[in-house]
């Protein structure tokens, strides 16, 4: 989220710099254009500010993809997660930073084949094509920098989005204490007609074993621990955005109609339930079992 959001502020800064410092800008440009026509002049150390912050900016931009993808393969296994992160760092090498400096060298290669001489229809041709490419190369840098700025505030602010708990505050519909002397926790079936995921609690010494239940598409009710195998240390839980529950941690969204069924990984944790007589029935046991998951310090 700290990545999403310096990227939306990279943008943001950029917006401003360009409308509410117009005369700065120009000047910049002015003494950027003087400092190209000074073969004297080192360009990389007149760059040096704007070269470091483009560095910081695409590092972190690099950072969150890592991220991202690691999210998504996290349930595979070691080998394919290395070969993943391996074609993804060779792609981003290769693929973006590749085309970029083919981008940031196309007036040079323009001005390369410019000085040619030559009478043939070839050189006349590569002449012209080169003057084409002289021309349109100041338009694609604005049409760039506009879509790169339009980029940061597009992955960012989906970063950002994706890891903020938007979530109403989940009531606890229930709490039920390990003091009351039942073996079972009794619900009734029709709380979970409307499709809407309740959350409860049992209280078991000082720590309080979270849960929810829901009725899902297919009409079936179930219900999971409020954690899972991956994500359980960060004591988000998760909150339901239709059809799906999704982990306040980590983004990753799970068909409501899976819960139950499929177990480990970021998956909710499954907790057995039965329906009889018009009541959900979750055994005291099958709630404690799950304690490994709130079963430490600090946990609430």
């Amino acid at each position: 989220m700290l990545g999403g959001a310096y990227l939306c502020y990279e943008g943001f800064e950029k917006v401003v710099h360009r409308y509410l410092h117009a005369a700065d800008e120009k000047e910049e440009h002015k003494q950027r254009l003087q400092a190209v026509a000074d073969k004297r002049v080192d360009m990389v150390a007149f760059e040096k500010r704007r070269i470091r912050g483009a560095i910081r900016t695409d590092a972190i931009l690099s950072a969150e993809i890592i991220v991202i993808v690691l999210g998504t393969v996290q349930e595979a296994d070691l080998i394919t997660r290395i070969g993943v992160l391996s074609f993804l760092a060779a792609a981003i090498t290769v693929g973006v930073y590749g085309l970029v400096a083919g981008i940031v060298k196309l007036d040079d290669v323009g001005m390369h084949f410019m000085e040619k001489t030559g009478e043939t229809r070839l050189a006349a041709a590569q002449r012209r094509f080169c003057e084409m490419i002289l021309s349109f190369a100041p338009w694609m840098m604005k049409t760039l920098s506009v879509l790169g700025t339009a980029a940061m505030f597009l992955v960012g602010g989906g970063i950002y989005y994706a890891g903020y708990d938007r979530s109403e505050t989940a009531p606890v519909a229930g709490s039920f204490t390990s003091e009351n002397n039942t073996s079972q926790v009794s619900l009734p079936a029709s709380l979970f007609e409307d499709g809407k995921a309740r959350h409860f609690q049992y209280a078991a010494g000082k720590f309080n074993i979270k849960y929810f239940v829901l009725k899902s598409a297919d009409g079936i009710i179930r219900a999971a621990f409020d954690a899972c195998d991956v994500c359980w240390p960060a004591g988000k839980g998760y909150y339901q955005d239709g059809d799906y529950m999704v982990c306040r941690n980590c983004g990753r969204r799970f068909a409501s109609v899976l819960v139950n069924e499929v177990k480990g990984g970021c998956n909710p944790a499954p907790l057995n339930r039965r329906v009889e007589n018009g009541k959900v029935v979750i055994e005291v046991q099958d709630i404690l079992d799950g304690r490994q998951y709130f079963n430490f310090p600090g946990k609430t």
